[in-house]
């Protein structure tokens, strides 16, 4: 396995198993509230400007051009709202992200494999396993992360490392 594939399954393993799952099954928070997704990209005024600005402009435009109704300038004018009928709609989307469980048959037996050698590492060392949780399943620079531990920024990349290939020897063997 080369180091890329290496990381891309450590990557895949922290998202499938990442502590911070049970945020977004908790119902009390929404996707707008305390979630992390909350946080990146500004997604609920991305949200808001592309699919519930329904003024119905558009279908009014094509309705005024269609009953020939020009502005003065030769343009179309819209219909007035109150001849034109609601559309009927329903949010088709939900408010959270489909969340992998174990029961799920999306796992590729590698990241199973892994979950078990994390474990595996948790028991022999605390630690190694809680830093390497924390680097891959938590959002964060390294250097809050390692403030976390009590760490310093390099001590703590120092730990990562040190469990990196810890990960490694156990999933070649």
């Amino acid at each position: 396995m080369t180091e890329t594939e290496f990381e891309n399954l450590l990557r895949v393993w922290g998202y499938a198993f990442g502590p911070h799952r049970a945020q977004f099954t908790d119902p009390a928070l929404t996707g707008y509230g305390d979630s992390p997704l909350s946080r990146i990209g500004q997604t609920h005024i991305i949200r808001r400007t592309t699919t519930m600005d329904r003024g119905g402009t558009d279908r009014r435009m094509a309705m005024g051009a269609a009953a020939g109704l020009l502005a003065d300038d030769g343009s179309t004018r819209p219909v007035p709202r109150w001849a034109a009928d609601r559309v009927a709609f329903s949010e088709t989307r939900t408010s959270r992200a489909k969340l992998l469980t174990l029961g799920d048959q999306d796992f590729a037996p590698e990241v199973l494999q892994v979950e078990r050698a994390a474990k595996s590492l948790q028991r022999s060392d605390d630690l190694l396993g809680r830093v390497l949780r924390a680097e891959y399943c938590t959002l964060g620079s390294q250097g809050q992360k390692g403030r976390r531990f009590e760490l310093s920024r390099n001590a703590y990349r120092e730990r990562v490392a040190e469990a990196r290939g810890w990960m490694r020897r156990e999933l070649a063997a």
